[in-house]
């Protein structure tokens, strides 16, 4: 097998297979109540409503809601806490939450197929951030990265064919020559992992990809790692704009996906996540006014509670092994399993203190807090 043949492996069938037996930890546990929390605030179309789940939403003016539109990131949760039911066997025929993953399955399906028909999420359905919209940036990366996750775990010709045009979609949108998606003027990192995973799992599953995408994509994250210390910018014409940890987890699992991982580079990363491990002692806090953006809003470098960079951040490390993933693990797992909410109707769930969290809630957090742990097993 090839590095990226193995790495592909690695980043698109997740940590567990369906239906895998799980050593009864504290871990385990913690997933289980995960995706119990998950099926029941499930919404009866099968998505799951990240506003209504929201305590940040109305608190400050960034991102401002469009008008009565609050259902326009509901599609990029969803997306989430299916993926977290698939990575983690919830999924599987003799799951108990297999017909929550049905439901989800339904609404990306139905979601996906509006966006092939109208090129695009429908504008009213938007979430302003600078003028800009968040959900038409994030929404159809990971609605179609779900269905072609779908389509790899079961096979029907009508998630392929969906899957198909949801890949030519995303490409229309792609930033030529960087190969990631233009639904902003600048570009995001996250968006283009997601794209990235995409490419992959469509690979895998035998849906035709055009040649040289996911190495476009390579290319131009190889010109954002600025190779003396390891650090990933933002823009590449921007060299102050830096990311945040979870730009630097990413950028090393593009490596790995090229061959890079053994660089000195990549070894800087590592040490870099390293020193920056899970921690539940920095929740993220929203600034009172609503009058504009706070200072330092987007400084992601600081050490806070962060469910994106850990998920991707476990990710990133675990084929690095020994000492490294030994100590990563362990941090990622005593942070996630002693925040976990254990009481009231919030149960089994995690709270949504991190930077994204504002945006995309109670849904966002526990469905990646779900997937950190199902990667870590």
């Amino acid at each position: 097998m090839t590095r990226i043949a193995s790495f592909v492996a690695v980043l698109v069938l997740g940590a567990a297979l369906p239906g895998a037996a799980q050593e009864d930890t504290g871990a385990e546990r913690a997933i289980r109540a995960g995706l119990d929390w998950l099926q029941r605030t499930q919404e009866p179309d099968g998505s799951w409503d990240a506003i209504d789940r929201n305590p940040w939403h109305g608190e400050f003016g960034l991102p401002g809601f469009c008008g009565l539109a609050d259902s326009g990131i509901d599609p990029a949760v969803t997306a989430l806490a299916y993926l977290a039911l698939l990575e983690t066997g919830g999924a599987a025929p003799d799951s108990p939450h297999a017909a929550v993953a049905t439901r989800a399955l339904g609404y990306l399906h139905d979601t996906g197929s509006d966006y092939v028909k109208f090129a695009g999420p429908p504008k009213s359905e938007c979430i302003c951030h600078g003028g800009h919209s968040i959900s038409r940036m994030y929404d159809p990366p990971l609605v179609f990265l779900a269905l072609l996750r779908a389509c790899e775990a079961r096979p029907a010709e009508d998630l392929r064919k969906l899957g198909k045009d949801g890949l030519e979609l995303l490409f229309s949108k792609r930033d030529e020559p960087t190969g990631t998606c233009r639904y902003l003027p600048r570009q995001d990192s996250g968006v283009s992992i997601f794209v990235l995973e995409a490419i992959f799992t469509a690979r895998r599953a035998g849906i035709p990809v055009p040649a040289g995408l996911a190495e476009e994509a390579g290319a131009y994250w190889k010109l954002l790692i600025e190779p003396a210390t390891g650090r990933v910018r933002h823009e590449d014409t921007n060299p102050q704009c830096l990311g945040g940890w979870d730009a630097i987890a990413i950028s090393l699992s593009f490596q790995r996906a090229f061959d890079a991982a053994d660089s000195e580079t990549a070894r800087r990363q590592i040490d870099l996540l390293l020193g920056h491990a899970p921690k539940w002692d920095a929740v993220w806090e929203l600034p009172a006014r609503k009058d504009g953006p706070p200072t330092e809003l987007i400084r992601l470098d600081r050490d806070v509670v962060n469910f994106f960079y850990w998920y991707h951040g476990t990710r990133a490390l675990k084929p690095a092994g020994g000492e490294t993933w030994r100590r990563w693990r362990e941090s990622l797992t005593s942070a996630l399993v002693g925040a976990q909410v254990t009481e009231g109707e919030d149960r089994g769930s995690w709270d949504p203190a991190d930077p994204w969290g504002r945006i995309g809630g109670r849904v966002y957090s526990t469905a990646y807090a779900v997937r950190a742990l199902a990667e870590a097993r």
